[in-house]
């Protein structure tokens, strides 16, 4: 998982990317960040914003958008948005 991950941090699939296995530990760093954020706000009981659903509707939105035009790289950075977005509330 981690090393699929990488990939898609690097850049668009079809080009050439040098492959450094310390962008693993920023992956790792990421993903756990991530989920450490969704399981803190299930258990603080964090109650959604307006702001909130409209992010996480919109990145649904744009996921479908960016995998049928094979953009899988930033299907990352959209869950950076959010993650960043969710932190200020959490």
């Amino acid at each position: 998982m981690l090393c699929v991950s990488m990939s898609f941090f690097v850049g668009p699939p079809e080009l050439d990317a040098a492959w450094d296995a310390r962008g693993i530990d920023g992956v790792y760093r990421f993903l756990n960040r991530f989920y450490s954020l969704v399981l803190d706000s299930s258990e603080k009981k964090v109650t959604e914003t307006k702001e909130m659903i409209r992010l996480r509707h919109n990145l649904i939105h744009d996921i479908e958008e960016r995998f049928e035009s094979f953009n899988l790289n930033t299907v990352v950075s959209g869950f950076y948005g959010v993650q960043q977005c969710y932190a200020r509330y959490c």
